[in-house]
């Protein structure tokens, strides 16, 4: 039991020490299909929640859930057809 409690505190601290605000500028998107296609590439991550994609601003904004690397972004967003341009932490 106290392994039990002991990895939930660990799991739920971690999330607590990575989770960062980021926004991507993204090129290449340019409709609601767009949008989507990004959203699922970067919820398929397991690492990002709340994503929204703004097709006006061509941004994507999500916290992270653990760690996530800029690369691991990028190449989420390059798999699925499009570019990120720049990535801010918050």
């Amino acid at each position: 039991m106290w392994k039990l409690f002991t990895s939930a505190l660990l799991m739920t601290l971690s999330s607590l020490v990575f989770a960062a605000k980021v926004e991507v500028a993204i090129s290449g998107m340019s409709c609601g299909s767009c949008a989507m296609k990004i959203t699922e590439a970067l919820n398929k991550t397991g690492k990002c929640e709340g994503v929204k994609v703004d097709t006006e601003t061509k941004k994507a904004s999500f916290e992270t859930k653990g760690e996530i690397s800029d690369g691991e972004i990028s190449k989420a967003i390059e798999e699925a057809g499009y570019k990120a341009t720049k990535i801010t932490r918050s």
